[in-house]
């Protein structure tokens, strides 16, 4: 199905007491996409990080921690689950 994108987000509708900043990795290879998600999510306060292949979240999670991965299933080369389950391992 070309053209569709699958993508679920949920957002926190109360602002979290936290000392530091959550740090969330986006993975989307939709640039467009990618940009309107980590400005919303920085807006929020959140430390954002965006890649846009599984191979880039997978290197960048092996030299850095992130409090949550938002991952698109639909990505080129690997997909998110297999992402995410090179990461799992």
């Amino acid at each position: 199905m070309t053209g569709v994108h699958t993508c679920c987000l949920s957002f926190v509708t109360q602002p979290l007491m936290m000392t530091t900043k959550q740090h969330i990795l986006v993975v989307e290879d939709d640039k467009n996409i990618s940009k309107l998600v980590k400005y919303n999510l920085e807006k929020e306060g959140y430390l954002c990080t965006a890649v846009i292949t599984g191979e880039e979240a997978l290197d960048f999670l092996d030299s850095h921690a992130v409090d949550l991965v938002l991952l698109d299933i639909m990505l080129p080369k690997i997909d998110g689950f297999e992402t995410w389950g090179k990461e799992a391992v």
